[in-house]
């Protein structure tokens, strides 16, 4: 079934289920595509022009969607400590966009 949606939907908990359920609706909505220099992007399709996806989660926590990435690997320096975490909370009004972790 495909769900084209043309507003904001909320998805509550960011456990696996909720991110496969937004990446799920992304895909349906619209397209990741890589630019000349490999960073990926994403496009939404002429009818979802208003397509977005907020998560809602308690603790503030997402959970591990590394297993979705292409090299599932993470090292030390790879990973955002706790101060930056807050800075750009901050900066964003209490949101962690999903483009600034990965």
């Amino acid at each position: 079934m495909k769900i084209e949606i043309n507003h904001t939907v909320a998805i509550k908990g960011a456990s696996l289920t909720a991110i496969d359920a937004g990446r799920t609706l992304a895909n349906q909505n619209g397209s990741f595509l890589a630019d000349e220099q490999g960073n990926l992007n994403y496009s939404l399709k002429e009818q979802s022009p208003n397509f977005k996806i907020v998560m809602h989660s308690r603790g503030g926590l997402l959970s591990t969607v590394r297993f979705h990435l292409e090299d599932s690997h993470l090292s030390n320096n790879a990973l955002l400590g706790a101060n930056q975490i807050d800075i750009h909370k901050r900066e964003n009004n209490r949101l962690i966009y999903l483009d600034y972790l990965f």
